[in-house]
């Protein structure tokens, strides 16, 4: 195996959140393949000269890739590349998003569908007047919104507030993960948000079954936005974060 023989050709980092751009840099080779599973990073000072960047900004993104899981620091072989399939941190994931969006963000949304009828119906199991109170706050924010992104952060908000009425901690923890997964790669998306109607009648749905406690109506409710809105989130993406062209909509 060859060690330390440099990940190019690479273009320059950008002077911009540098080690931002380190960290987008070193994946792409590593999900190239430029950089493999098992082999060493160049040396810290070659590896500067060769990104044209800082060794200070290079640490940073250095230190950001070992927190992520895709690299080690190991003895006698400085850091050392790790398997990138292996690693489950919501930052990588973003990242594949933004490479293979059709694809990563299907999965993703998989997850995110298979979860929402679990939650419907925990929420409105558990959902106290207040928690129910709360939600239904949200949803009026939601309808408040004034623009596409500006909606979509509303929308997250609801849903982290119905999560939560579960009062089930790993389901709470697993949402987490899914949220900051989509939520770091939010600006691709925002275009699925432009119809305001469409979101806050599917939500307005949601928070009614949670009001009454009916668990069935819950989580088909919350199930049916899920499918209905990843599929709009597919499709903004395809259009690259761009809404659909419609006279009258909020963009």
């Amino acid at each position: 195996m060859v060690q330390n023989a440099g990940v190019g050709p690479l273009r320059p980092a950008t002077r911009v959140r540098l080690a931002d751009q380190v960290v987008t840099i070193l994946i792409d080779a590593m999900l190239d393949g430029r950089l493999p599973a098992g082999d060493s990073l160049p040396p810290e000072r070659q590896l500067a000269i060769e990104l044209d960047v800082n060794r200070t900004s290079l640490r940073q993104a250095i230190a950001r890739l070992e927190q992520m899981g895709v690299v080690e620091a190991r003895q006698g072989r400085g850091t050392v590349v790790r398997d990138v399939a292996t690693a489950t941190d919501p930052g990588l994931i973003a990242h594949l998003i933004a490479r293979d969006r059709p694809n990563v963000l299907g999965e993703l949304l998989e997850i995110r569908e298979a979860l929402a009828g679990l939650i419907g119906r925990l929420a409105a199991q558990r959902m106290t007047v207040g928690d129910r109170r709360a939600l239904r706050a949200a949803l009026e924010h939601v309808r408040e919104a004034t623009t596409a992104r500006d909606r979509q952060e509303r929308e997250l908000a609801f849903f982290r507030g119905l999560v939560l009425g579960t009062r089930n901690r790993p389901l709470v923890a697993m949402q987490a993960w899914v949220d900051q997964a989509y939520g770091d790669a939010a600006d691709l998306f925002s275009g699925a948000f432009v119809d305001a109607q469409i979101v806050c009648d599917g939500l307005d749905e949601i928070a009614r079954a949670v009001d009454t406690g009916d668990v069935v109506a819950a989580s088909d409710a919350t199930t049916a936005y899920a499918a209905a809105s990843g599929a709009r989130l597919l499709a903004a993406s395809a259009r690259g974060g761009r809404g659909p062209t419609r006279r009258g909509a909020t963009k």
